[in-house]
């Protein structure tokens, strides 16, 4: 999922209580963005970027872990999470680009 460097605090990664339940209240409140994105847009697919893509692959997995949870499930929909490990810009094209293939494909977003 990640393939950069972590930024999670040491507290967190030595197994910190407090530093653990204080990353899990952050990815959880992500979640509840992304929920609300899914119940308004209904989409499938969402890209983690900012300062949550600094936690690396252990808080986007713990955001995916919430929104397995929270998100209603509904037939053949497969939520996809991936984290931005390039660098703003990236995340910025591809969201274009996105658009772009969805206008000329006339897709309904």
């Amino acid at each position: 999922m990640f393939s950069g460097k972590s930024t999670r605090s040491p507290q967190a990664a030595e197994g910190s209580e407090a530093a653990n339940g204080l990353l899990d209240r952050y990815t959880r409140n992500v979640a509840f963005g992304i929920l609300n994105l899914q119940q308004t847009l209904s989409l499938n697919s969402y890209v983690l970027h900012g300062d949550i893509a600094g936690g690396g692959a252990d808080a986007a997995e713990r955001v995916k872990q919430h929104v397995e949870r929270l998100v209603r499930k509904r037939p053949n929909q497969e939520i996809s999470i991936t984290v931005n490990g390039i660098g703003e810009g990236h995340t910025a094209l591809r969201g274009a680009a996105g658009l772009v293939l969805s206008s000329h494909l006339k897709l309904v977003i």
